[in-house]
């Protein structure tokens, strides 16, 4: 499932995103990311200062039906 075109035109493949924004680019809601979250399922996440962020390569890879490695 291909993400939202302007969030890949705006985002360096550096750049992480924040949960609101990983939710809009694999079209799901936030409640359903953090549920993934608990249960060790979906795309990778980090926790940076306190915020949980998802790297868009990983978001990229997770969308289009690879299975990225999970954080430890």
């Amino acid at each position: 499932m291909p993400g939202n075109g302007f969030i890949e035109a705006v985002c360096p493949l550096h750049q992480y995103l924040t949960r609101v924004e990983a939710a809009a680019y694999l079209r799901r809601s936030v409640p359903t990311l953090k549920r993934w979250a608990a249960h060790g399922l979906g795309p990778p996440w980090r926790k940076i200062g306190g915020r949980v962020l998802y790297p868009l390569p990983s978001l990229r890879r997770f969308a289009s039906g690879e299975n990225p490695e999970r954080p430890a």
